[in-house]
């Protein structure tokens, strides 16, 4: 294992956190949340078999 392991982990944590705080995330035009397929694909691992697509659009905090 490397030693700045936790360092990076915590970063990845912070870039992700700011962008789901500073956004609201809404799926495209038309498409409502039941629309959504969220079945996988059979593998090594779990992907889904179609790609799920959100747009940001930017939340004015007052904060």
């Amino acid at each position: 294992m490397r030693p700045g392991v936790n360092l990076e982990l915590a970063n990845i944590y912070l870039a992700l956190v700011s962008l789901l705080y500073h956004f609201d995330w809404k799926l495209p035009d038309g498409l409502e949340p039941k629309d959504i397929d969220i079945s996988e694909v059979v593998g090594l691992i779990a992907n889904k078999k179609t790609s799920l697509i959100l747009h940001p659009r930017y939340s004015h905090c007052s904060c």
